[in-house]
């Protein structure tokens, strides 16, 4: 899980399209056992993605594809009880 934890604090978002679609069929395979720590990450993704995303539009949307595969997997886990979890 260490190596999902590096993989989602990349700024290059190919290779959060990436590693998103490999956690998201982990996740489909293995279950969510053990990933749920990864969810703040996620959402610090979706909140931030305007920062490093210059070239990641689709119609005037900001990585469209990231940000579907990220509310997929988020779509998996119960909602934080408590928004300091984040």
């Amino acid at each position: 899980m260490n190596g999902f934890r590096t993989l989602l604090t990349s700024t290059n978002y190919g290779m959060l399209l990436s590693a998103t679609a490999l956690l998201y069929g982990t996740i489909t395979i293995m279950g969510r056992e053990g990933f749920g720590d990864l969810v703040p990450q996620l959402i610090k993704i979706l909140a931030n993605i305007n920062q490093h995303a210059t070239d990641y539009y689709y119609y005037m949307t900001v990585c469209p594809w990231l940000q579907i595969k990220i509310l997929k997997i988020l779509q998996m886990f119960p909602p934080p009880e408590d928004s300091r979890d984040l």
